[in-house]
């Protein structure tokens, strides 16, 4: 940002210190550390202007939806940390807060947990952090968001297979019979943050993450996580249960109509087919069998 800007300003306040940290095309026009008398807060100001000669393809146009979503984000995966975004070409300001992070996520979602309380967890090992929150929804679709080191990685990667891969094998347990993964995931919103040294992804964009030991990682974490759960909150891990053993018989239900429709369609087809080589003047037995009380009858005339 600060190579590409015509003016870039930086600020940062700590410890009743400011350092300031001005650019102009990419080069150092001013850096100070100076004492303040300040409260006891600290915080962060970037301003910036994006250099025309840089982007000089087309017009220059932020959009603003995409900073504040950003900025969102960061606020959930950075619990208690108050972003604020100032638009100076509208005169309008934003300001994104989560005080319990990413629990704050779920919760600002528009479906209706299943659940009163949502599971979480957060984990930290051999310089791997791992914080993980999910909730059984009304809805019909399975959401998930998957983050390392504050970037989104719309495609998942190892982090996500890991918690799927703990999902089936807790729950698989529990259901004591075949249970498609799928079907345990119905209605599940989740989310997963990570913060990784030296993480790993599998294209330039990083819109999947590929770091071997997070799959482990996040597949403990997210084991221990719901034992936790269903150790402290029985009657709502019950209901969640109960959820998924519905949603079991249902699929099978629905698995064995749907077997029944496609013999039904089997059996009129063969009988369309039988029909067509039968001559004009013959009809299709319709009760086979030595005891049926089935005659054939040869005779000159029109069948009756």
């Amino acid at each position: 940002m600060a190579l590409s800007s015509s003016e870039f300003l930086a600020m940062s306040w700590r410890n009743g210190k400011c350092a300031k940290l001005s650019l102009k095309d990419g080069i150092k026009t001013n850096f100070n550390v100076e004492e303040k008398n300040m409260a006891t807060d600290s915080g962060t100001l970037v301003s910036f202007i994006p250099s025309q000669e840089v982007y000089n393809l087309e017009p220059i146009k932020i959009n603003i939806e995409d900073v504040i979503k950003m900025c969102r984000d960061w606020s959930y995966l950075m619990k208690g940390i108050r972003f604020i975004v100032k638009d100076e070409v509208q005169n309008k300001a934003y300001e994104m807060y989560a005080k319990n992070g990413i629990i704050d996520m779920l919760n600002d979602s528009s479906k209706t947990s299943l659940n009163k309380k949502p599971l979480y967890i957060e984990n930290e090992e051999n310089g791997i952090y791992v914080e993980i929150a999910m909730e059984w929804t009304n809805s019909r679709e399975e959401e998930w968001h998957v983050y390392t080191n504050g970037l989104e990685n719309v495609e998942g990667g190892t982090s996500l297979t890991g918690v799927k891969t703990a999902l089936t094998n807790y729950f698989k347990k529990k259901i004591k019979g075949e249970a498609a993964p799928e079907i345990i995931r119905k209605g599940l919103t989740y989310v997963i943050n990570c913060k990784v040294p030296n993480p790993s992804f599998s294209n330039q964009t990083k819109t999947k993450v590929n770091t071997p030991e997070l799959r482990g990682f996040c597949q403990k974490a997210t084991t221990k996580m719901l034992e936790n759960y269903e150790r402290r909150n029985k009657e709502e891990f019950d209901k969640i249960l109960d959820l998924l053993l519905k949603e079991v018989r249902a699929e099978a239900a629905a698995e064995k109509a749907r077997m029944q429709i496609l013999e039904a369609s089997k059996d009129i087809e063969n009988e369309k087919k039988k029909k067509i080589i039968l001559a004009d003047k013959l009809k299709d037995c319709q009760n086979h069998g030595y005891d049926s009380g089935s005659v054939l009858a040869i005779c000159e005339g029109e069948a009756k």
